[in-house]
């Protein structure tokens, strides 16, 4: 999907498994738990053409690995945990695969 115009995909309590950066294919591959077409599983988000990634850890909430919502917009994409930390992407365009 493309980011420039924004999409909203429902990641409230998915569970963040491990991020994935692939530094030559400018890639950025996020591994999730979350209740997916009515049953929990596995799933990547993948960020295509990524410019920027910032991934604070300091849980200012408390240690959480959930998400608690996940906007996607203009290019950005803000996935802000259960711990009070804001994953921040730049990229071009995003899939979700269900693994």
């Amino acid at each position: 999907m493309d980011m420039r115009g924004g999409a909203a995909l429902n990641l409230h309590d998915a569970v963040l498994e491990r991020i994935e950066i692939a530094w030559e294919e400018k890639l950025c591959k996020c591994f999730i738990r979350a209740w997916l077409e009515g049953a929990s599983g596995s799933a990547c988000i993948e960020f295509f053409e990524v410019s920027d990634v910032s991934i604070p850890h300091g849980e200012p909430w408390g240690p959480s690995s959930s998400v608690l919502e996940a906007d996607f917009a203009a290019g950005h994409c803000a996935i802000t945990m259960q711990s009070g930390d804001v994953i921040r992407i730049s990229a071009n365009g995003y899939r979700m695969v269900v693994l």
